[in-house]
């Protein structure tokens, strides 16, 4: 199958366009997107990119099993691609729990401006940000179908002045947001270093 042709490519237009790369014709169970805030810089820190689950959805195992089997020797390439979209630094890519069927992966790195990392992945949606060298105010609606399973975890242990996740975690100073079908339609914070 061409992977940059397949129906699912050209069916599936999310804002994580990171994730149509990275799974090419396959698809995947969910994703997590982890972005982890220096406390003293509301702009940088590092993420991680999580698939869960990433398998073929052809019908004959042996089919299902030859759509992995090219993932497996393209994965690194389809990173790279990632990586211009969203540039990370001092990156790892890795796939764990691989079996002939299917795999959970990531990508990971330092980031040095915020932004770079929340435009592409938000581009689809309606996006707005404010911004000053100590504080940043992101507000994005979600344009994700109902059927995706995609949370978005930040962390930060500097200020937060304002937010509505529903999964705030006050010991770790961790937002969740969950976009899926009974989650989350917006995401909204207001981040300030000390």
């Amino acid at each position: 199958m061409d992977k940059w042709k397949s129906k699912n490519w050209l069916q599936r237009i999310l804002l994580l366009p990171v994730i149509l790369i990275f799974t090419s014709c396959l698809d995947y169970q969910a994703a997590n997107i982890y972005i982890y805030l220096d406390e003293s810089d509301v702009y940088e820190g590092t993420a991680k990119i999580e698939f869960i689950n990433i398998h073929s959805n052809e019908t004959e195992p042996e089919e299902r099993r030859l759509e992995m089997k090219e993932f497996y020797s393209d994965y690194e390439t389809d990173a790279e691609i990632i990586l211009e979209v969203i540039p990370l630094n001092h990156t790892t890519v890795k796939l764990t729990n691989k079996t002939e069927l299917s795999t959970d992966g990531y990508i990971k790195g330092e980031f040095k401006n915020l932004l770079t990392i929340l435009a592409p992945l938000f581009q689809e949606g309606a996006f707005r940000f404010e911004g000053k060298s100590k504080r940043i105010s992101v507000w994005w609606k979600n344009p994700l179908k109902e059927e995706d399973n995609v949370n978005l975890i930040l962390t930060y242990s500097g200020k937060i002045v304002s937010h509505n996740s529903n999964h705030f975690d006050s010991k770790t100073n961790t937002l969740k947001w969950s976009m899926n079908k009974n989650g989350d339609r917006e995401i909204r914070f207001v981040l300030e270093a000390e």
